[in-house]
């Protein structure tokens, strides 16, 4: 009888074909760098110009809020005190001395054929009183921070029957941000285009 012969097969070491932690986490940056460039190329400067134009809105309204609240006295008309509103200005007005505030024109940079010209931010505004929609040219706001219209004979309360709403259009992408004030003066950003919700 033969012995069987029992042959033993070398295993030869397995390796395992793939990357390293430091190799994977090296490509994420690079694709996370790539592709934040790629992306604000291709929304343009006009996206972030909107949502800055919509947050110094909103810096102006509550910087002029606590100076209103700030008065021992009365209420009187000053300048740093008010807020000048026109479709293309929104901000304290020229003459109010330099206390770190400064009248703001909001604008936006689109590109055009390589170029980048300067096109104005549109700005619209919905207040409304007791007596219902107002113009409003000059805002303020009493010494407890809710928003008035300043006029030489009397202060008329704002906002008391729905919350006022500033909306800032930018035509070039079709894009609208509101700003919102309620009777109170609680100043807030919109999530809606056409109203004012938190």
């Amino acid at each position: 009888m033969t012995p069987f012969l029992i042959k033993k097969h070398s295993k030869k070491p397995v390796m395992n074909m793939g990357f390293t932690l430091v190799e994977l986490i090296v490509v994420i940056l690079i694709l996370a760098i790539i592709g934040v460039y790629a992306s604000s190329k291709y929304m343009g400067a006009s996206r972030f110009s909107s949502a800055a134009a919509q947050e110094q809105a909103l810096s102006i309204l509550r910087q002029v809020q606590i100076t209103a609240m700030q008065v021992n006295g009365s209420n009187d008309h000053d300048d740093c005190r008010l807020i000048v509103m026109r479709k293309t200005q929104f901000g304290v007005s020229q003459s109010c001395p330099s206390r770190d505030m400064s009248s703001a024109v909001l604008s936006d940079y689109s590109k055009d054929s390589n170029q980048q010209q300067l096109e104005q931010i549109q700005l619209n505004y919905a207040f409304n009183s007791a007596n219902g929609v107002t113009s409003v040219s000059e805002l303020t706001f009493d010494l407890l921070g809710r928003p008035i219209m300043a006029t030489s004979s009397a202060a008329t309360s704002l906002c008391t029957i729905s919350d006022c709403r500033i909306t800032i259009n930018t035509p070039s992408v079709n894009e609208s941000r509101s700003v919102c004030i309620n009777s109170e003066g609680f100043i807030y950003r919109s999530r809606e285009t056409s109203g004012c919700r938190l």
